[in-house]
């Protein structure tokens, strides 16, 4: 041969049960070499140790296609096929593109020589197998990941920040100290601080988290997001895309909907509680961006708090033209398509007086017992609702039992064939299951609205805090209008030509939040 017989090895965690380690591998293709009466170079073995088969980034296998390129080898041994890779279009890429007329492939275990068009027809063969047993060992994992996080269990993932391995395997349990500063976070996010300006915080205080050098706004952003510090445990949800989907135009990663990945509440203990991770990814919807246009933090009370009549977001807009100033405007208002929404500009100082001389009426002494009136009777119609729906899901129940009764009865007088009636248990097991765990549910928010009380102390600390508005920090002012607001609707009706002199009133509505619910 012109050029060297190169030797190439692969070996990666998830062929640890099949026996193809490096050096049964290794082994192989030197006795092979021998065999075909070739001489076997030490220089020519090429190794990847730990590397998945489903991309050709590799470094051994980078450095034998250095080689190959160079003139040095003419062949290339492999153990097996799917050595090179697992993927059909990068092996044909790779053997029948790159390497032809240069360099030939042989493998110890499959008759393959792509010096003629049998060995060629045989490798294409070889090579899609190697990719369906890829996908099916992939798919298999996954699901016996998904099954695991069904079940509560940790599916195989490091815990993150502010939790750790418990006693128990699969578990997961609350570490304090990182807990603390899980809270914080959380706390000073809903209170109107941005993530860049929180890790700073943290920075400063001398406060670090468990891997990194330092806390960063894009870690905190994420943390933010992952639902399981409320007890709420993801897994599943979206998956890298095959090389196929990325060339016909896919996202890097493919997302799946229930029940094809896990979303399973209570499976970890809860750092922050339910309510305030809502409130959270609702003050992260009203801080985003929109069409250009940077949110600019605390120099708009409002953002993250205050919604248009549509639904959307309403946002801080800083004008650089038409005399400068300062603005709110529907976030919709900059959409080209029918669903726009015409609200017109609301200049952001009028607005937020109003809004804060709102807040001052709804929370004076005077008007306290319409508030805790309106907020009793809405208590009493949630708590019928759920009677009512309660009601229903126990109706429901007793219909299964009485099918149950039915189908025993048929299967016991002949009338229903074994395997039919086991089926049709086995539907009514699971439809029982999950009448008695909604009924549970019910139970318990039942009992909830029936306990809750109204603390009136927080109508105190927060008219403080009005009285010395002033005084104020603006991160503090926005902190105090998220506590006290639980709704909070804008709209302005569009002048004759929307511009900035729009003599339309502005319309307020909002709700005071029920404290101590």
């Amino acid at each position: 041969m012109a050029g060297g017989v190169a030797v190439y090895i692969r070996w990666s965690t998830d062929e640890q049960a099949d026996g193809t380690t490096l050096e049964v591998q290794l082994e192989a293709c030197r006795l092979f070499v021998g065999s075909q009466g070739w001489t076997f170079r030490e220089d020519l073995v090429f190794v990847d140790d730990g590397w998945s088969g489903g991309s050709l980034e590799r470094p051994g296998l980078g450095r034998l296609r250095d080689a190959v390129r160079r003139g040095e080898v003419s062949c290339v041994v492999v153990y097996k096929l799917d050595r090179l890779s697992r993927s059909v279009l990068d092996t044909v890429t790779l053997v029948l593109q790159e390497w032809e007329g240069v360099c030939s492939v042989r493998s110890t275990r499959e008759p393959v020589d792509t010096t003629n068009p049998t060995g060629s027809i045989l490798f294409y063969m070889l090579a899609s197998y190697a990719e369906w047993e890829r996908a099916t060992i992939r798919e298999r994992t996954l699901s016996g990941k998904i099954k695991r996080a069904q079940q509560g269990k940790n599916p195989g993932f490091a815990p993150p920040y502010g939790y750790r391995k418990a006693e128990k395997p699969g578990e997961w349990q609350i570490d304090e100290d990182e807990a603390v500063i899980v809270r914080r976070i959380f706390r000073e996010y809903i209170a109107g601080k941005g993530c860049s300006k929180i890790a700073a915080d943290l920075n400063r205080d001398g406060l670090r988290p468990r891997k990194a050098a330092h806390f960063n706004g894009m870690w905190l952003a994420r943390m933010i997001r992952n639902p399981i510090y409320c007890g709420v445990l993801r897994y599943g949800r979206s998956t890298l895309a095959t090389k196929a989907q990325r060339l016909q135009g896919a996202n890097a990663r493919v997302r799946f909907d229930e029940p094809r990945y896990a979303c399973i509440t209570g499976a970890v203990p809860a750092i922050v509680s339910p309510e305030e991770y809502a409130r959270a990814q609702e003050v992260r919807a009203g801080r985003s961006s929109v069409a250009g246009f940077r949110n600019r933090g605390t120099e708009f009370l409002l953002t993250g708090i205050a919604r248009c009549r549509c639904g959307a977001p309403v946002r801080g807009d800083g004008r650089e033209k038409q005399g400068g100033g300062r603005y709110y405007r529907c976030s919709k208002t900059r959409i080209e398509d029918p669903g726009r929404c015409w609200c017109s500009l609301m200049p952001a100082a009028a607005l937020e007086a109003a809004v804060l001389e709102r807040v001052r009426e709804a929370l004076a002494p005077a008007n306290r017992g319409l508030l805790l009136a309106t907020w009793e009777a809405e208590s009493q119609g949630q708590a019928r609702q759920v009677e009512a729906e309660l009601g229903r899901v126990s109706s429901a129940l007793v219909r299964v039992a009485k099918a149950r009764a039915r189908v025993t009865a048929d299967y016991r007088a002949g009338e229903l064939p074994a395997k039919l009636y086991a089926r049709h248990v086995d539907e009514l097991d699971r439809e029982e299951e999950a009448l008695r765990a909604a009924s549970a549910g019910l139970a318990d928010e039942l009992e909830r609205l029936r306990a809750s009380r109204v603390d009136l102390s927080e109508f105190e600390v927060l008219l403080l805090r009005l009285d010395g508005w002033e005084a104020l920090t603006p991160d503090e002012r926005k902190q105090v209008l998220r506590h006290a607001l639980g709704r909070c609707v804008v709209y302005r009706e569009p002048g004759t030509r929307r511009h900035l002199a729009n003599p339309n009133p502005i319309e307020i509505q909002l709700e005071i939040r029920r404290t101590g619910a």
